[in-house]
This record gives structure tokens, C-alpha cells and sequence, in this order.
């Protein structure tokens, strides 16, 4: 995987909020990481995909405004929301009674993929509110099977 060039505060919390659903319109938040979990496209019997460049996009994007997030002590609620979104959406989507799992549109191995995903991005963002720091070069290859 080549790594994507460094990211500013304003391109990282925009591609947060593309990947949360959050942005008013914008050509690829159907494909971002929330878009992929709208149950319409189960609805239509469309196979879950997972797109691991939604991951990795989502966790250069935390790295990116790691400083802000570990030193401020106002925070964007924005941003904030978006991440939590995030979680809680892809969480939501892997429960098995969901219209993805129940429909076997989504195999276990995504499934399990998905919440590794999410809590990766869970615990790096709670790390960098409490000030830790974070080994990220370990963090962005935990995920290199794509």
C-alpha cells in the first residue's frame, strides 16, 4: 500500500466527515465508510463490500489532526461526532439481526474485519483526548491484508 501524502487540518477533517456521511454533498460519500453501511444497498440485495482505503483514509486522516485532538481543550464537536458516527454506525451494521448479517449479505470475515476497523479508530481516537501517545506505525500496518 503506498501511503497517501500528508494531510492538513482542513483536508483531514473534511475526509472524516466525507467517511461519516456529515458533509452536504460530496461525489464519494456513497462509497466512504458510512455510504458502504446504508442499509438501502442491502435492501437491493447488494453484497456488503469492505473498502480497507476507507479504513486507512479515515486513520491518516486521525493522524493528521492527532495534535489538535491530543492538546486542545476546546474541540471541534463536529469532528468529534463524526468519529462516534462512525463507530456507531459500523458497529450497529455488524450486529448479526441487521439487515446486512441477517440477509447474508455480509460474511462473518467482514464482519470481524469491520469491528477490528472500528476499534481501531475507537481507540485511537479515545487515546489521543486522554494525551497518549500512539504508536502509529503499528496502528496503520494492523490492517495490510488489502
Amino acid at each position: 500500500m503506498i501511503p497517501p501524502p500528508e494531510m492538513n487540518f482542513e483536508q483531514a477533517r473534511e475526509l472524516i466527515l466525507l467517511h461519516a456521511y456529515k458533509l452536504p454533498s460530496h461525489p464519494r460519500m456513497e462509497a466512504g465508510f458510512r455510504g458502504s453501511l446504508m442499509p438501502y444497498r442491502a435492501l437491493g440485495g447488494e453484497r456488503f463490500q469492505l473498502n480497507a482505503q476507507n479504513f486507512h483514509e479515515i486513520m491518516m486522516a486521525i493522524k493528521a489532526i492527532a495534535p489538535y485532538l491530543s492538546g486542545e481543550s476546546k474541540i471541534d464537536k463536529e469532528i468529534i461526532g463524526a468519529l462516534w458516527s462512525i463507530c456507531h454506525h459500523g458497529r450497529h451494521a455488524i450486529r448479526p439481526d441487521e439487515v446486512w448479517r441477517s440477509n447474508g449479505l455480509m460474511t462473518s470475515q467482514d464482519a470481524s474485519r469491520l469491528e477490528k476497523w472500528i476499534d481501531i479508530i475507537s481507540y485511537t481516537t479515545l487515546s489521543l483526548l486522554n494525551g497518549s501517545d500512539l504508536n502509529w506505525e503499528q496502528l496503520l500496518k494492523t490492517d495490510q491484508s488489502d
